[in-house]
């Protein structure tokens, strides 16, 4: 709006996100500190973006001083789109570099969460088993004892052996 009108109201955007340049990059920095293969493309990004604010600046001047022709001039050199172009194309390359991070995490805790689940799994799968035989055990001993019970109370004259083959029939 500016450029074509002068007049400087337009101008208000510009004048109050310049000093937050500053400290968004530096938060940047801090996200991406931990990413060495992103720290490489965001070590770039202050660069371009600090040309692309001068670059606004010395436009915003040429159209105070040299009038609309001078700052149409100037952008039609194209410098400022193929700065933006530049930020862009970055700050594209930063995201799909984050979306790899994120999926390489994401499928690590979920091989994680899988291995968990498969030995809960195989937990509780030994649990029902150790259950099961702990039962019949007790099983075993009841039907044993009363066949005890039983032989005592019915006296049979019979060996040992014969008295297992007994309890092994009667179980």
């Amino acid at each position: 709006g500016y450029l074509l009108t002068g007049d400087e109201a337009y101008l208000a955007p510009y004048y109050s996100a310049r000093p937050l340049v500053g400290r968004h990059l530096d938060e940047l920095d801090r996200l991406f500190s931990s990413i060495d293969r992103q720290h490489a493309l965001l070590d770039r990004l202050p660069g371009l973006v600090f040309g692309k604010m001068t670059e606004l600046e010395e436009t915003i001047i040429l159209r105070r001083v040299g009038g609309l022709a001078a700052a149409i001039d100037q952008v039609r050199e194209g410098r400022g789109a193929a700065s933006m172009d530049q930020i862009r194309s970055l700050l594209t390359d930063l995201r799909t570099g984050e979306q790899q991070e994120l999926d390489t995490h994401t499928a690590d805790v979920l091989i994680s969460f899988r291995a968990g689940g498969l030995l809960a799994g195989i937990s509780v799968l030994g649990l029902i088993i150790l259950t099961f035989v702990y039962l019949r055990a007790q099983e075993q001993a009841q039907l044993r004892q009363e066949v005890e019970v039983f032989s005592r109370s019915f006296p049979i004259r019979c060996s040992s052996q014969k008295r297992g083959q007994l309890v092994a029939v009667y179980i």
